[in-house]
């Protein structure tokens, strides 16, 4: 687990009320687990940071565009509801083509603090996020 990065995720991107309780959860297994199994309906990150996707842009390739276009780096790094996701560090386009459609509650930690992709389990929960200046 790389506990900078995801500090980072929660401090960027979820509501100011809530970053307390999200970074207690990620700091110990247990809390860890519940974030998990939240991340799929999360309603808790600051509407601020999401910019959303237009229905004709909703593939991996298209994201990942738009991603680098914001300045996304070539690696990414993980937090997901998916267990054999969670904590991963690689490619970019690789895990967008394992999260797009397949692996809901997943936050994508594209440029620490930064930039990042949330795909939620509902219709229309796919954001990119870009920390509000």
């Amino acid at each position: 687990m790389n506990g900078e990065t995801e500090k980072a995720l929660v401090e960027s991107f979820f509501l100011p009320a809530k970053r307390d309780r999200y970074l207690e959860l990620i700091r110990n297994p247990k809390g860890r687990g519940k974030l998990l199994s939240s991340l799929p309906h999360c309603k808790d990150l600051d509407p601020r940071t999401t910019l959303p996707i237009q229905p004709n842009q909703q593939n991996a390739s298209s994201i990942e565009q738009i991603l680098i276009g914001l300045g996304a780096l070539a690696t990414c790094y993980l937090v997901s509801e998916d267990r054999e996701l969670d904590g991963k560090t690689m490619d970019l386009r690789d895990a967008l083509k394992l999260v797009i459609g397949y692996s809901p509650g997943t936050l994508i930690s594209c440029k620490p603090g930064a930039l990042g992709y949330f795909e939620g389990e509902d219709l229309g929960e796919r954001f990119i996020l870009k920390k509000h200046l």
